[in-house]
């Protein structure tokens, strides 16, 4: 039977994935969507508020969907989009890098960062980015 309401509404994909109370349903879909990519599967995930806050005034304000982290302090953004278009690749890598580089405090080594995964869908084709450091790859998901 299928559901009149659409998954892919952005705030009905907020409430599906970004909710305390679906916190296992986004476990499930990062596991399903990323598995291959992990070295472990998610197990627990804490949501995070998904805006990219600003450091300065003139610095972009950006807002992904759904933000989290899991227990091993890797770090995941799911994005849904409507509509594709040109710049979407360019905004889910800005959003990428605000997701990674707010890892670290002052003085802290490299050597703590922690993967950061990024994932836009939209109704034509799926899409995800995952990265250690740097983009390992835009790939479509099949």
């Amino acid at each position: 039977m299928r559901h009149p309401i659409d998954p892919k509404i952005d705030c009905v994909f907020k409430a599906l994935l970004g909710s305390e109370e679906n916190r296992n349903l986004l476990i499930h879909f990062l596991n399903a969507i990323l598995g291959p990519d992990l070295q472990d599967p998610v197990t627990q995930v804490q949501i995070l508020n998904p805006y990219n806050e600003r450091q300065f005034l003139t610095d972009k304000l950006s807002i992904v969907d759904i933000k989290a982290h899991d227990d091993r302090a890797r770090r995941f953004q799911i994005e849904i989009q409507l509509l594709t278009y040109a710049a979407l690749l360019g905004r889910v890598l800005y959003t990428w890098n605000d997701l990674y580089n707010h890892q670290l405090g002052s003085g802290e080594d490299y050597g703590k960062l922690k993967p950061a995964y990024a994932g836009s869908s939209s109704s034509r084709r799926a899409s995800t980015w995952t990265s250690t450091g740097s983009p390992r790859g835009c790939r479509p998901l099949k």
